[in-house]
């Protein structure tokens, strides 16, 4: 991927009541660096940020349908985010790219 432009991992940490903030100069190393945290960062509302989108992230195991319901639901506004992606979303596509053969 390619882009101009920085990209913003924001979480909200245990202790400071305002968003911690960290600057990356492309999207590929925000998400790295999402990933390479994530046990940590799961639980604190992770947002990456850029110019262009805001992409939620969530650990709900179901695909992103689902949950983009559910935030209908709950009444969260559809302009409030550009996409999101979740461990479902996730799971799926590597279970596409990868072929387990199990014999009993």
């Amino acid at each position: 991927m390619s882009q101009t432009g920085h990209v913003y991992l924001r979480w909200r940490a245990a202790g400071p009541p305002a968003p911690e903030l960290e600057r990356f100069t492309d999207l590929d190393t925000a998400l790295d660096a999402v990933e390479a945290r994530w046990a940590t960062l799961r639980d604190q509302a992770p947002q990456v940020l850029d110019a262009r989108k805001v992409l939620l992230l969530t650990n709900a195991p179901r695909p992103k349908g689902s949950i983009i319901s559910q935030l209908d639901r709950i009444g969260v506004p559809a302009d409030c985010y550009d996409d999101l992606v979740s461990s479902g979303d996730a799971a799926q596509y590597r279970s596409q790219k990868t072929l387990f053969i199990l014999n009993y």
